[in-house]
């Protein structure tokens, strides 16, 4: 009983980890920002955050939701994009064991979950104006709809 319930512990901790990974492409595709190069920082303050800042979810938790140096809040969203893909991963494994196709469908599932999210905050491509997919957005709850013309 206990080596499967590490390894769900691994599963999740896995999964927190990429949807920590996901967060970053949330936040810096739209801005055309380099995902692998520029280290993570506070959005107000441009503090470079230390490896104890980044420690997917606990971070977030241990420092209250705000920056270590500034003390400005950050988003909710990073910790639950973050829990979310944990416990998507966990249902996975949960479903399909340890397999090529978990591995498929937690990529798949984080895929979705990125684009999701990026889709709700704004246009992550700039597409010619569609009032098709203005009306899909609306269905689907996202705030902030701009439409580009």
């Amino acid at each position: 009983m206990l080596p499967v319930i590490l390894l769900y512990i691994v599963v999740f901790v896995y999964g927190i980890t990429i949807g920590s990974f996901l967060n970053v492409l949330i936040y810096r595709i739209p801005k055309k920002e380099n995902i692998a190069i520029v280290r993570s920082h506070c959005m107000k303050c441009g503090y470079q955050l230390k490896w104890y800042d980044l420690v997917p979810l606990f971070s977030w938790l241990t420092l209250g939701g705000r920056c270590r140096k500034c003390k400005e809040k950050i988003s909710v969203q990073y910790p639950l994009i973050e829990a979310l893909n944990g416990v998507l991963y966990m249902i996975v494994f949960y479903y399909y064991g340890l397999s090529i196709d978990s591995l498929l469908y937690c990529l798949l599932f984080s895929a979705l979950l990125a684009l999701s999210v990026a889709l709700c905050k704004g246009p992550v491509l700039r597409l010619h104006y569609s009032p098709a997919l203005n009306r899909s957005r609306d269905v689907a709850g996202c705030h902030n709809v701009t439409s580009s013309s």
